[in-house]
């Protein structure tokens, strides 16, 4: 094997392990193929391999990716993203810039109050209407009674019955005074029509909690969802950085040869 032969399988192995060093984090601040006898090659030889490996600051400063990390301002803060979501959904969300996701929370944080207020308008009203009418069919006063009150007005058709049932049952604690709970249907058929007005009631009343419930949870998750979008804007944003910071070049020189270059930033 002669000379001519070995310098070539040397250019060869240089061309393969020096770019794969590039990709390496070496602790000095830069690696260079550029001894006289790479320049002797390359005279020889029209293709010569040139690595770079750029430090612009010292070892012990932050690297610029974490100084852009937390000072560039198109990075965003998963604190404030988590908050913003939490005070109002949605609004994290498009503070990342994900407005599809915003648009989804905020409408749906929209139907809810609606939702909550138009159950407890209807819950009281119907309430409203049933003291009225337990008191014109009934004679029963409605002021200051306990919700259990109604439920036994609309299961018996006067106070007596409901008396004499309870201490059947020995529950005396139970027995009304005549006095102050009075009640007295006019008829089976409008104690069953203020049943129904007070099951409407209590179910309208269920679901205004139910749909505070679903504010509540909405709120948390779109907080979540936040800090979730923050972190992968800010991924994204890191990646396109690091692929900026590499750098391939190409140059041909006066003396007959030609360099290779691969920068990278650190």
């Amino acid at each position: 094997m002669n000379i001519k032969r070995i310098s070539r399988y040397t250019i060869a192995v240089l061309l393969i392990l020096i770019p794969a060093a590039a990709f390496a984090e070496l602790p000095h601040s830069g690696v260079s193929v550029d001894s006289p006898e790479d320049l002797r090659l390359a005279l020889k030889y029209p293709v010569v391999a040139k690595i770079n490996i750029a430090s612009q600051v010292p070892e012990s400063m932050p690297s610029p990716m974490m100084q852009q990390t937390s000072d560039d301002p198109r990075f965003k803060a998963k604190g404030k993203a988590f908050l913003y979501s939490l005070l109002l959904p949605g609004a994290g969300e498009y503070y990342v810039g994900n407005k599809t996701m915003a648009k989804a929370f905020f409408f749906t944080e929209l139907f809810l109050w609606a939702g909550f207020f138009s159950f407890d308008s209807y819950s009281n009203w119907k309430r409203d209407d049933m003291y009225v009418y337990a008191a014109t069919h009934a004679g029963a006063q409605a002021q200051d009674k306990p919700a259990q009150y109604f439920v036994d007005i609309g299961n018996y058709d006067n106070i007596h019955e409901y008396n004499d049932a309870k201490q059947r049952q020995r529950e005396f604690y139970k027995v009304y005074s005549e006095e102050e709970y009075y009640w007295s249907w006019d008829s089976p058929e409008k104690r069953e029509e203020f049943e129904q007005m007070r099951i409407s009631s209590d179910r309208a009343h269920n679901r205004a909690i139910f749909a505070i419930g679903g504010i509540i949870a909405n709120h948390l998750v779109s907080a979540i969802d936040a800090v979730w979008q923050s972190y992968r804007y800010n991924k994204r944003l890191e990646k396109e950085q690091e692929q900026q910071s590499m750098r391939l070049r190409f140059d041909a020189h006066p003396a007959g040869y030609y360099s290779l270059t691969l920068e990278k930033r650190f």
